[in-house]
């Protein structure tokens, strides 16, 4: 017989039973009880009517019926893991606790990647106090839902060395560092991240978001090491990286937060600078009283200590007598120290502003910020051009008492 006259003889069986089920179905469909037992036989070996007896019974608060039916479902099909996840929970909520571990085993075993029935098994697995069967359950989950997983070890586990060395893997690991950084667990992040430098996976944005996160939290140390390692050549690179504006301005981390403005314009030039390449530069079109704070930068310091800032600033046409200035703060608390230089406006060649700044206690970044002040006068309106360049901050000798 050819392969083609198989496929139809198969395909006219296929229907003929489906036939012959509908005229049995049509024959009883009555409700009497001899029909009633009759559908009941048709059924005997079909395990999910079986199932679905069992849950209704479990429903219904019979739980020795439900298992009777469960067993049923198990009989006709023993690799049916839906019935031994639900047997494991009756035999729980009676407390055999060792029967109900034993299903548990059983159903994991048969069924390593059905994800929906390992999440119920690791919570069961839970209620009964097998933490290490509850780890390679969640071990499996954390595959294909990692955050879900960390979450429940977290409020479940009272041990975060448990939950590092058994659920954080290669292919996990950044997620677990997002979980962290989601949670603020500044302290529980460090060796995360000493793993993923030794896995080498680590991408740019991954780093930059843990950057903003260590100086979000005053870990500005730990943020500076991991900054130099990619951007800088000695710890001093870091005081004003990129003061001299020839690279490009970096969003995120130490380096030039520059925002933008409907009024402003700020860019690199490299027709006008003091020094390198490129020099800063903003041109105000005159046409608002501008308030503009749009370019700052985050410089970790050495608490209780005197810092020199300089930097050159060149000016064409500035209006306005509330011309540029730049302010030094503690980041973030500015209340523990603030200063401000002179503020420069008309037509200037580059000239050097200098500041000396005390760095306070408790005080280990700085803040610093270009910007104008909105003007109450009528000639309010600002505009000119503005150039900045070398922008340094030296530490100095002398320490703070």
């Amino acid at each position: 017989m050819s392969g083609k006259f198989l496929k139809l003889g198969v395909l006219g069986l296929s229907v003929f039973g489906l036939f012959s089920s509908f005229l049995i179905l049509l024959h009883y469909q009555g409700l009497s009880s001899q029909n009633f037992i009759l559908s009941q036989k048709l059924k005997e070996a079909d395990v999910d009517y079986n199932y679905d007896i069992a849950r209704l019974y479990l429903n219904e608060s019979d739980p020795d019926t439900a298992k009777i039916y469960f067993v049923e479902s198990l009989n006709a099909n023993p690799l049916y893991t839906k019935s031994l996840v639900d047997l494991s929970e009756v035999y729980l909520e009676q407390d055999n606790y060792d029967q109900s571990e034993l299903l548990l085993k059983r159903a994991h075993y048969l069924s390593p990647y059905s994800f929906k029935l390992i999440w119920r098994m690791a919570i069961l697995s839970l209620w009964i106090e097998e933490k290490e069967l509850a780890m390679e359950l969640l071990n499996t989950i954390s595959k294909v839902d990692s955050g879900k997983v960390f979450d429940l070890a977290w409020r479940v586990f009272d041990d975060e060395d448990l939950i590092y060395n058994q659920l954080v893997n290669k292919n996990n690991i950044k997620n677990y560092m997002n979980f962290l950084m989601a949670k603020n667990e500044v302290d529980n992040t460090y060796r995360v991240w000493e793993r993923l430098t030794e896995y080498n996976n680590i991408d740019d944005e991954l780093q930059n978001r843990y950057l903003d996160f260590l100086i979000k939290n005053d870990e500005f140390l730990k943020a500076g090491n991991i900054w130099n390692k990619k951007h800088g050549k000695s710890e001093e690179d870091i005081h004003v990286w990129n003061g001299s504006f020839e690279s490009k301005p970096i969003q995120h981390g130490f380096g030039w937060i520059i925002k933008k403005s409907d009024h402003a314009y700020v860019g690199y030039d490299w027709d006008h600078k003091k020094d390198g390449k490129y020099s800063l530069f903003i041109e105000f079109d005159g046409k608002d009283n501008l308030s503009f704070n749009n370019i700052s930068k985050i410089v970790p310091v050495k608490p209780a200590s005197e810092y020199e800032l300089s930097y050159f600033i060149k000016t064409e046409d500035l209006t306005t007598t509330n011309g540029i200035y730049s302010t030094v703060s503690c980041y973030p608390n500015s209340n523990l120290y603030r200063t401000k230089t002179p503020v420069v406006n008309g037509t200037n060649s580059w000239k050097k502003i200098q500041e000396n700044v005390l760095i306070p206690e408790k005080c280990n970044a700085l803040k610093l910020v270009f910007l104008r002040d909105r003007s109450k006068k009528l000639d309010k309106f600002i505009s000119g051009k503005v150039w900045i360049d070398n922008v340094k901050l030296s530490l100095a000798k002398n320490e703070i008492n």
